[in-house]
């Protein structure tokens, strides 16, 4: 979709992304059978871009190359029944090692079930999620560090 969207973890906008996301399964330029959404991780401000499955972390490695450990991603927990959608964002700061968990925004969640003619929902606890995803704000950008 060109200039429509963003890197999410890159450009860390995500009211940008979250328009996106919805535009891809709401666009009727093309007809596409297959339309995909990703979640992604976010990476440490150390360098580290390894899946925060806790193989990539420092503290767990064993063996003489130990000593050159520098970048380190801890483990994160991939699935979260808590989630919202947008897990890189605890208010203004952005969270290194996060999964975004983009596919539990209730927008999102919406534009997909709209393409796949299912019915919408403003009670997030019709598409799976709980009460206190309800008017959830998100703030929409994220300082550069």
């Amino acid at each position: 979709m060109g200039d429509k969207g963003s890197v999410y973890i890159k450009d860390k906008n995500v009211e940008t992304h979250r328009n996106f996301e919805t535009q891809l399964f709401s666009r009727t330029d093309g007809n596409w059978q297959i339309k995909t959404l990703l979640s992604s991780y976010s990476f440490m401000n150390n360098g580290a871009a390894g899946f925060p499955d806790g193989s990539s972390d420092c503290d767990n490695c064993v063996g003489d190359q130990c000593n050159s450990c520098t970048k380190s991603m801890k483990k994160a927990q991939a699935f979260d029944d808590s989630s919202c959608g947008y897990d890189t964002r605890n208010g203004n700061d952005w969270v290194e090692g996060a999964y975004t968990r983009v596919h539990r925004d209730q927008d999102i969640i919406n534009s997909m079930r709209a393409w796949m003619g299912l019915s919408t929902h403003e009670d997030p606890t019709m598409l799976g999620l709980g009460e206190h995803c309800a008017n959830k704000q998100v703030v929409e950008t994220v300082p550069e560090q």
